[in-house]
């Protein structure tokens, strides 16, 4: 009999074969997070006129296409095992659903196939986040309250 090889395997058996969840990793404290946010939303955001991820969620009207690529760069970070990405996963889903809500309360674009509801709630969860920063909840707040007037 051949030996499989482990390398096709796909993780979530191997998980169930090893008595482990998929989604184990780090866990993180609190105020790990905030200075992590707070990094991540001083660095600069690739492919964008030089620009950080907070002066492009602070602008009034950020560019659809810049917010799309924060999107696309979070929802595979969001997506990778384990930090891989080098940003957590909290980390991620905030510049997430940040930039999903900016682009559709500032510009009245789409660039996800969420829900109303669902970017709604993920809003919510940023703002109820307690490690996330003053400015970032206030904007979020403010796109929030936003498309919920739409």
């Amino acid at each position: 009999m051949p030996t499989p090889d482990i390398h096709k395997t796909a993780s979530k058996r191997l998980a169930d074969l090893l008595g482990v969840s998929e989604s184990t990793g780090p866990t993180w404290r609190p105020d790990d997070l905030a200075a992590m946010l707070r990094h991540q939303l001083s660095a600069a955001v690739a492919g964008t006129v030089p620009k950080t991820f907070g002066q492009l969620f602070a602008q009034d009207r950020p560019a659809v296409e810049e917010l799309r690529l924060v999107k696309d760069f979070a929802k595979a970070a969001r997506s990778a095992r384990h930090g891989k990405a080098g940003v957590p996963g909290d980390i991620a889903s905030v510049l997430y659903f940040t930039s999903i809500l900016l682009a559709w309360a500032r510009q009245n674009a789409r660039i996800s196939s969420l829900s109303d509801a669902d970017i709604r709630r993920g809003g919510q969860w940023v703002i109820d986040q307690p490690w996330v920063d003053g400015e970032t909840r206030r904007i979020v707040r403010r796109a929030l309250d936003s498309v919920t007037e739409k």
